[in-house]
């Protein structure tokens, strides 16, 4: 099947190919809070932190983004303190009230498409801080409590998908931070806060004390048929109820977490914790171990340097919920790697990196942790660090250092140190540091600097106030005049660019990229500013010969074909039938797949075509694509998924290939149900 679906698109395809290169998000997303709803039917997890700017989804291979409408009338308005349930049964994830300018009492839903918005008669009263649950048995929402400006309000209602009721008014009381989660086992919604409750459907029966906490996050494990909480107030703790009592699990390294989310992962049968503290890592927690599992880096202000041996982009420590971290990830153009070396340097963010050729290590120097900026040098062999001197160099931080490959010496200048703006010069050969004396040297400010090996200069462009080009020799530092500077910045990355023979000027905000050939500053043109939430670092990837980004959150690279995936068309059928890839479709892509949210035991049906089409089918499904050239079937499993995997092959023929797709479905009544389609295109 995978050399017919090669050879089809090979041969028949056309390519749109994109002109100029722009910056293209790999691994990672903007602005990741873990604050949202895992959808069951769909196994994803949806961030709702930005209501009102589209939908960020994990899918446990990459991020995606959603485009949803305009609020206030296609999406809600941003808010927060709102309140969030899973149904299941419908595929939607619900969201109530929250304050914006004014306290809320709207109803939401988001269905893996775009948000709706229910007009139900007789809502309850605006609120925040409600807690809400999906009663699968009985299916309704469930919604208890919340308060409105100054009232901490104790009523029950229910949603039965037409109109809002009443039920229940005046006990338990409301707490803060009270949840509430749907508990299969026996078949009623529990909630946890002022005490643990149970909800028969006409009224809450206490189950027992204990009382929720500002930090308590729950979910429902289905495999073993229990509630799992997780709380760090007053010690770091997981919890466990069994439909009587609640217990505490007897698991030593239980960290503390800032805002974290629990779900249950069936096809695994384990319940997952993220939270932004993890970053790109998440907790498995089976009922016997807690342990790590590594997804991508995330950090902020991490050194970032390429290893040409390897052939690896190298990623050390940053900081994360204020915390400094000291963990090493390798990047290989795909996808990210957690290692795990003997030794690791002390945690440190701003810290300055550079790789010495001559003796094939990355080398991190200085930084700035809890304890105050660093002065230590390390050096990466793509296994294991090694401490190489601990002393040299004054303590900085936002340091700039460039390996000069002709002298074999790593060259370190400026930053930050106890004292203000450092403007020393060292060197370091590999065995012990040197200052070196100058006559004058770079002004008192940040910069950027890269070493050019076909001109055999190190090269310090200065940002902020009146950018200045100086270069090093290896004896004196030499004022550059240059026709044209580079736009005013703080923060700037430099590289050299080895496919151009240029140094390579990347700006954290609006810049654009600029060029330096020893003579001038020429900017790119064409390329549209990189979106970057945090200062970034910049490298050239010689293996894969582009500029490559990372500012903490997203690796960004510097392409001419971007992959893209877009939805087309609607969908039919109820539930909704959505059709999702895995991953962007990119060359060499061996994670690259489909995947349909139908019906349990449902017969799924995937066509791919060089065409889309708009034939009406009958009940209200449309035939979105053109003739096949490929195809299969797939049985959905007992969560209504049913997958496709189509690695892309490694094939430059490939790139820029449009292909589409969509997927159908026959669930046991006999009814057909359509997804929408989905363009694909073959990316870098």
């Amino acid at each position: 099947m995978a050399r017919t679906v090669v050879a089809a698109i090979a041969g028949a395809i056309a390519v749109s190919v994109v002109t100029g290169q722009q910056w293209t998000a790999l691994a990672g997303s903007p602005g990741i809070t873990w604050d949202g709803v895992f959808d069951a039917r769909r196994q994803r997890f949806v961030q709702l932190a930005g209501l009102d700017q589209g939908i960020k989804e994990w899918n446990g291979i990459a991020w995606c983004s959603i485009a949803t409408g305009v609020p206030p009338f296609a999406a809600p308005v941003a808010r927060i303190n709102f309140s969030t349930a899973d149904d299941p049964i419908r595929g939607r994830i619900w969201v109530f009230g929250g304050k914006a300018v004014s306290t809320l009492a709207d109803l939401w839903y988001f269905d893996g498409f775009g948000w709706t918005q229910v007009s139900a008669s007789g809502p309850p009263p605006r609120r925040t801080n409600a807690a809400m649950a999906f009663d699968t048995a009985r299916d309704r929402l469930v919604l208890f409590g919340g308060r409105d400006s100054t009232l901490d309000l104790n009523d029950t209602w229910e949603f039965d998908g037409v109109v809002w009721t009443q039920l229940a008014n005046g006990a338990p009381p409301w707490a803060p931070n009270s949840r509430a989660v749907f508990d299969a086992a026996r078949g009623r919604v529990l909630l946890l806060g002022s005490g643990t409750y149970y909800w028969s459907g006409t009224a809450w029966t206490s189950a027992a004390t204990d009382v929720t906490t500002p930090t308590t996050r729950m979910a429902y494990d289905a495999t073993r048929q229990r509630v799992v909480a997780y709380r760090s107030d007053p010690v770091p703790a997981l919890r466990e109820w069994n439909g009587t009592a609640w217990s505490t699990v007897p698991q030593t390294g239980v960290p503390i977490l800032t805002a974290p989310t629990l779900w249950h992962d069936p096809a695994a049968g384990n319940i997952v914790i993220a939270s932004t503290t993890l970053g790109g890592a998440q907790l498995i927690w089976n009922g016997t171990a807690l342990q790590r599992t590594s997804s991508y880096a995330q950090a902020s202000n991490p050194a970032w340097f390429f290893d040409p041996v390897r052939g690896r982009g190298v990623a050390f420590g940053g900081s994360r919920s204020a915390l400094a971290s000291n963990d090493t990830w390798t990047w290989d153009g795909r996808q990210w790697t957690e290692m795990a070396p003997a030794t690791r340097p002390p945690p440190r963010a701003l810290a300055a990196s550079t790789f010495d050729t001559a003796r094939g290590l990355g080398l991190v120097y200085g930084g700035t942790a809890s304890g105050g900026l660093l002065r230590d040098l390390w050096g990466w062999d793509g296994a294991n660090w090694t401490l190489l001197a601990a002393t040299g160099p004054p303590p900085v931080m936002l340091v700039t250092m460039a390996f000069d490959s002709v002298r074999s010496r790593a060259v370190l200048f400026g930053g930050i140190g106890n004292s203000g703006f450092n403007q020393q010069t060292w060197e370091w050969d590999g065995a012990v540091w040197t200052q070196v004396p100058t006559a004058q040297s770079p002004p008192a400010a940040f910069g950027a600097m890269a070493y050019d090996p076909v001109r055999a200069r190190t090269v310090f462009q200065a940002g902020g106030g009146t950018p200045t080009t100086w270069e090093w020799n290896g004896v004196q530092w030499q004022r550059i005049v240059t026709a044209h500077d580079p736009s005013v910045q703080t923060l700037l990355s430099a590289t050299y660019d080895a496919g151009r023979a240029r140094i390579a000027l990347v700006a954290s905000v609006a810049g654009g990229v600029w060029d330096y050939d020893g003579v001038d500053w020429t900017r790119r043109q064409g390329i549209v500013d990189s979106v970057a939430t945090a200062p970034i670092a910049a490298i050239y990837d010689t293996r894969r010969q582009l500029l490559s980004l990372f500012d903490g959150e997203v690796v960004q690279e510097l392409q001419t074909t971007a992959a893209a995936i877009d939805s087309y068309g609607g969908a039919c059928g109820t539930p909704t039938t959505v059709l999702m890839a895995r991953c962007p479709p990119r060359l060499g892509e061996a994670r690259f797949g489909l995947d349909v949210a139908a019906a349990p035991g449902a017969i799924a049906a995937f066509g791919l075509s060089i065409s889309q089409a708009n034939v009406a089918m009958g009940g209200s499904c449309t035939l979105l694509v053109g003739p096949l050239f490929a195809d299969t079937l797939a049985l959905a499993d007992v969560r209504g998924l049913a997958g496709w995997g189509l690695p892309v092959p490694a094939l430059p023929s490939l790139l820029g290939s449009t292909v589409f797709a969509q997927a159908g479905c026959i669930d046991s009544s006999g009814a057909l149900r359509m997804s929408q389609g989905l363009r694909l295109v073959v990316g870098e």
